[in-house]
């Protein structure tokens, strides 16, 4: 059996200057402004391809976005978006379907046909344009009558629940935007290397890390076990 890893998040003290302070509020603000306009466009096209597709997390071959021809942000910035977008999108379309499965449930339909619905909205089939293979024995594919019903019980069910907004979230950067390293002499043990909304540029920012901390990051990280061993050394 193969088990997925743990992961741990801690808050750190990161103090900033006036300036840097105001570089990081603006890069939270594109952010959320850019995780607005790629929840649209996710949205859009989950409609346009009747939710065959599902949502993108991840870039394929020619991958691109308008933000990213206007030069709004980097490539690298927007597959962070996109990727933490479709997650909570994700997340919200499961509640859609858990509250699709207490509606039909709830309702008065026949045991086959709640069957019918059920596997219609286990396989994310609501609004599928091609014909759907039916669960129930002798049926060779779901009636339309059943289908309209589907489709009817799914905007229900996606109504009950507010789209996620973006307004307030925060980003979670992974490695190509946010490095942390051990400081070289300076009066902070640790500092992260941040992306900027100017190409090309970075943001550097003390984090005030305890030994604890320390300690758990040479035990836990291949990446950051050298480094933090090496700035162990420093000290002693």
């Amino acid at each position: 059996m193969r088990l997925s890893p743990d992961y741990l998040a801690y808050t750190v003290p990161c103090p900033l200057n006036a300036g840097k302070l105001a570089q990081v509020e603006a890069f939270v603000e594109r952010w959320r402004k850019l995780a607005g306009r790629e929840a649209a466009w996710q949205w859009q096209r989950f409609f346009q391809t009747r939710a065959m597709d599902g949502f993108e997390t991840s870039a394929r071959q020619g991958w691109t976005r308008p933000w990213i021809t206007s030069g709004v942000c980097s490539i690298t910035l927007a597959q962070q978006v996109m990727a933490q977008v479709a997650g909570q999108l994700k997340g919200h379309l499961g509640n859609v379907q858990n509250t699709f499965v207490e509606l039909v449930a709830k309702s008065s339909l026949s045991s086959d046909d709640k069957h019918r619905l059920f596997y219609l909205n286990r396989c994310k089939l609501w609004l599928a344009p091609c014909a759907v293979k039916s669960p129930v024995k002798g049926e060779t594919h779901l009636s339309e009558t059943i289908r309209v019903l589907g489709r009817q019980v799914f905007r229900k069910a996606l109504s009950m629940h507010r789209r996620p907004s973006f307004r307030y979230y925060h980003p979670q950067l992974d490695q190509r935007s946010a490095k942390l390293s051990p400081s070289q002499g300076t009066g902070f043990p640790w500092w992260a290397t941040v992306s900027t909304l100017e190409a090309g540029k970075t943001l550097h920012l003390p984090v005030v890390v305890w030994s604890e901390l320390e300690s758990t990051i040479a035990a836990t990280s291949q990446a950051l076990a050298p480094l933090a061993a090496e700035a162990h050394r420093a000290k002693r």
